[in-house]
């Protein structure tokens, strides 16, 4: 009977930690999602100023757009 018992409680414990631990990552989705939104924004921002940067240096004959330059801006769009 103390077998069973202590089966019980260690279930129940499991149980009791398994819900912890996905009540906690509710909790810090608000966070992550807000910070990966932060972070997508900055993106954003980034591949603007480049391509405006790239677009600058074509119309000056400065530089032409590398392939590599052109797939990191499709990507971020």
């Amino acid at each position: 009977m103390d077998a069973v018992i202590g089966k019980v409680i260690d279930y129940i414990d499991e149980g009791g930690r398994f819900s912890i631990k996905k009540i906690k990552s509710c909790i810090n989705f608000g966070g992550n999602l807000e910070k990966l939104e932060r972070r997508v924004k900055q993106l954003s921002d980034k591949a603007g100023d480049t391509k405006t940067q790239v677009e600058n240096q074509e119309r000056s004959r400065r530089k032409k757009r590398r392939r590599q330059v052109e797939s990191w801006l499709n990507e971020v769009e």
